[in-house]
Formats: structure tokens, C-alpha cells, sequence
């Protein structure tokens, strides 16, 4: 993973602005002692005096670059930070004729000035090329967020469009019909009514997330608590147990929450095949999805939901995604009739306009994401054999963005939990209250970058040893 420039943004922008106001500078102090300085009719300058002009047009230069955004390298799009240059550098050698005019007690020949801005042209073209590949390999997580940043002002004085346009962004998004899928305020919104909607039994898998149980009547709740060491689960064992329990809706989260269990293309489609035959409704939450190993293993598209009317997907943005303070999530079903009451049922602007500016701009970045996921695998991959070398734990396999871990020796999870958050202000998630297994004591861990995720380690080693 690469280290972690953000504390240093500021000044290496800066430094970026310096050397283009720096290069438009030498081009003018060029032609200025190469032509314009034997113009001056009365006088000479001598050094100083040179010095001050050239310094006056570099001011011109950056405060023009300021005021039109030419030095946003990050924030606009490569052709916007190019034409900005453009104008510039145009308006600051328009200055500079006249100024030089004046001095002159006279018009000098233009033409050295259309040269000028000419070699200005191709420098902003080529310092835009360089600082942005520059700034995207120092910065590349954060080219989508300083889009978001770039477009504040407009984005907070202004309403979201509404359902109706939210809905098309979101099938544009995921390749699905409108009329399939609903956008939420994030994916609890979503959860908590459709929750409302299931009538009959509901069956539920434990460990979970629990938004889905806390939004169903418990006398109604049908739970399957697997028997292995990691509660790992099968297609299979989860038809067999609820063939015993019969229920009218089954919620499955895949990746699990919190063990990270994951069901691949065969498991997914043997238990769609089942639901479908006893008529069963499936809630599939694929929130984590994005970071299996698995290719393609999305359940969120137009041949399922056209094929399997029974089948509700689930997909909270703000986990893969990384943007939870958005506040988005989608639910799609090939169930029309479902997908129009949750969206008669949702307030007018249940969205607001950053998480609607988010999914226009989305696509944008598919291949930066692409290439995010897998650096957050390999990632994965060399944490958990980190994980594994620590005495006292107990590391299960995952295949979401966090590890479940098991603490042995009569190790504690609070006190764990604890002594980080206070001597490291590392926080990791005490599942006690989630897990309920004896005396056995688990955590989660999220996955973050190598630099936090070493220090973690670290800290985990000298607490467990």
C-alpha cells in the first residue's frame, strides 16, 4: 500500500501551482529581455526594476489562476484545468501588453506576445498532463470525493431531483429497469420497510446484522444459529432447517455480518431455486459482495430480478463503496408492484443531493473501483496471514471487508477492546453482544490501509502476548 500523503495535500498542491506560475514567468521574463526591454522609450530597467515586472506578471498569472480554477488539479476534469490555464496566462499577457505598452509611451509589436501565449498553451497542456498523473498516483483514492468537493457550493443551495430521477440513476448504475429498483436513505431505510411488509414466518441466520431481526416481530422470527466452530453454513444446511421451519421470507446476507461466511454462484443459485419452488420470498443483502474473490457474483441484475419475482436484493453503497455519510442504498425485485409502494412510501426527498451527485458520477470512476478492490484483496490476503502468526487468536476465513476473530487462553474481548481504544485510539467491534456462545470471546476487525493495519497488528501482539 502506498504511504499516506493527505496531511500533505495542501503543500503539494501548492508546490504544483508554484512551478506552473514559475514556468509562465521564465517564458515571460524570456521574451521580455529578449524584446520588450528595448522598447522603453525613456528609460531602462536594471535589475531590480525587471525583477518587480517579471514578478508582477507571475502574480497575474496566479491570480488569475486562482480566480478561474486553473491550479485545481484533482477537483476538474483535465480539459477544464486546461482551458483554465488557458484563459489565464490570455488575461495576464493582456495586462502585461498594455503595461508594457504604457511604459513604452507607445503600441510595441504584438506579435512576441501571441508566441508568448502560444508556449504558454502547450506548458499548460503539458504541466496539466504531468501534475495529474502526479496527483493521482499520490492521491488515487481520493479523485471521486475532490469531484464532490469541487461541485459543494452548487450541490448544498440546491434539491435533489426526487424518486423519479433517482430511480433512473441507480438502473443506469446497476443495468437494471427503473421500475425495478428503488433508492433509499441508505440501506436501512429500505430494510426497515420492506421488513414491514413480510407477512408470515421470517427466517434469519445467526450471527447477523441486525437491523433485519430488530425490524421483524420476534414471535414471527424463525432463527438458524449454525452448529460449526465459525458458523460457517451451506446452501444446504439452510434448506434443510428451515424445510423443518417453514417460513414465508428468508433474509440472507452474503457476505455474512459478522463472520464474513460466503455462499458462491452454485450455493446462491441452489437456494434461489429452492425459495422459488416453495415460494418463498428471499431478501439478499449483498452489501459486501464487492469484495469477494468471486467475479461476477452480483445477485442485483435484470436476468435474476426478471426471473425470480420473489427475489428482493439489498445493497448498502456505503459499505464497498466507502461513502457511509452519503447515506444511499438501493433494493431492486423483479416485483414492480413491491417497487411502487416502497417508492410511493418514501418522503418526496428522501436523498439528498450529494448522494444524487454521487451516483451521476459513479461510472466515471468503475475502473478506478475495479482496481480498488483488487489492492484491497491482496490487502486481505496479507493481513489475515498477519492475524494469523498472533498467539491467543483464532483468525476465520472471510471473504467481506473484516475478520472475525476468536480470542483463546481466557483472553477477554472487552478488556481488549478496551486497552486499544485507550493506549493505541484503535477500535475494533466487540461482538459479546452479538454472539452468544458460552464464554467464547470474539472480535471484528475491519481491513484497512497498510499503514493502520500494521500499527493494528502491532498493537494486537504486544496486548495478546
Amino acid at each position: 500500500m502506498n504511504k499516506n500523503y493527505d496531511p500533505y495535500k495542501k503543500t503539494i498542491l501548492f508546490f504544483f501551482s508554484l512551478i506552473s506560475v514559475a514556468l509562465m514567468a521564465t517564458v515571460f521574463a524570456y521574451f521580455w529581455y529578449l524584446v520588450y526591454w528595448d522598447t522603453m522609450y525613456f528609460f531602462h530597467f536594471y535589475r531590480k526594476g525587471n525583477w518587480a515586472l517579471i514578478g508582477l506578471y507571475a502574480i497575474l498569472v496566479y491570480f488569475f489562476s486562482t480566480m478561474y480554477g486553473a491550479l485545481r488539479i484533482g477537483q476538474l476534469r483535465r480539459m477544464e484545468v486546461v482551458l483554465s490555464q488557458f484563459l489565464a496566462t490570455f488575461l495576464a499577457n493582456i495586462v502585461m501588453y498594455f503595461v508594457i505598452c504604457l511604459l513604452a509611451f507607445g503600441l510595441v509589436n504584438p506579435g512576441y506576445m501571441i508566441l508568448m501565449q502560444l508556449i504558454d498553451c502547450v506548458i499548460a497542456v503539458v504541466w496539466t498532463v504531468v501534475t495529474r498523473r502526479l496527483y493521482n498516483r499520490i492521491f488515487q483514492p481520493q479523485k471521486l470525493k475532490d469531484e464532490l468537493q469541487a461541485n459543494f457550493d452548487v450541490l448544498l443551495t440546491q434539491y435533489p431531483s426526487g424518486m423519479r430521477v433517482n430511480a433512473l440513476l441507480a438502473a443506469k448504475n446497476f443495468a437494471v429497469r427503473p421500475e425495478h429498483i428503488v433508492v433509499g436513505n441508505g440501506a436501512a431505510e429500505l430494510i426497515k420497510e420492506v421488513m414491514e411488509q413480510i407477512g408470515g414466518n421470517c427466517g434469519f441466520i445467526r450471527p447477523t446484522f441486525e437491523e433485519y431481526p430488530n425490524r421483524f416481530p420476534t414471535e414471527r422470527s424463525v432463527i438458524f444459529v449454525p452448529q460449526t466452530e465459525d458458523f460457517s453454513y451451506t446452501a444446504e444446511d439452510v434448506i434443510a432447517y428451515f424445510t423443518a421451519h417453514p417460513i414465508s421470507c428468508l433474509v440472507m446476507i452474503n457476505p455474512d455480518n459478522p463472520t464474513g461466511n460466503y455462499l458462491d454462484h452454485g450455493e446462491r443459485m441452489k437456494l434461489l431455486t429452492w425459495c422459488d419452488r416453495e415460494q418463498i420470498t428471499l431478501i439478499w443483502d449483498e452489501s459486501f459482495s464487492d469484495f469477494a474473490d468471486e467475479p461476477d457474483n452480483q445477485m442485483l441484475t435484470e436476468e435474476l430480478l426478471g426471473q425470480y419475482s420473489k427475489l428482493i436484493v439489498v445493497k448498502s453503497i456505503s459499505k464497498s463503496y466507502g461513502v457511509p455519510g452519503l447515506r444511499l442504498g438501493v433494493l431492486a425485485s423483479g416485483n414492480e408492484t413491491l417497487i411502487a409502494d416502497l417508492k410511493k412510501r418514501a418522503v418526496i426527498w428522501n436523498i439528498n443531493s450529494f448522494a444524487e451527485y454521487y451516483m451521476q458520477i459513479a461510472q466515471k470512476y468503475k475502473k478506478d473501483y475495479v482496481a480498488a478492490m483488487e489492492k484491497f484483496r491482496e490487502e486481505r490476503a496479507w493481513l489475515a496471514g498477519e492475524l494469523e502468526q498472533i498467539a491467543h487468536m483464532r483468525v476465520y476465513p472471510t471473504q467481506a471487508n473484516y475478520f472475525m476473530v476468536e480470542l483463546l487462553d481466557g483472553r477477554r474481548s472487552g478488556d481488549v477492546v478496551r486497552e486499544l481504544l485507550v493506549h493505541e485510539q484503535i477500535l475494533l467491534k466487540d461482538l459479546t453482544g452479538k454472539i452468544k456462545c458460552g464464554d467464547r470471546q470474539f472480535l471484528r476487525i475491519a481491513i484497512r490501509n497498510r499503514v493502520e493495519n500494521e500499527r493494528m497488528v502491532r498493537a494486537l501482539e504486544n496486548i495478546l502476548k
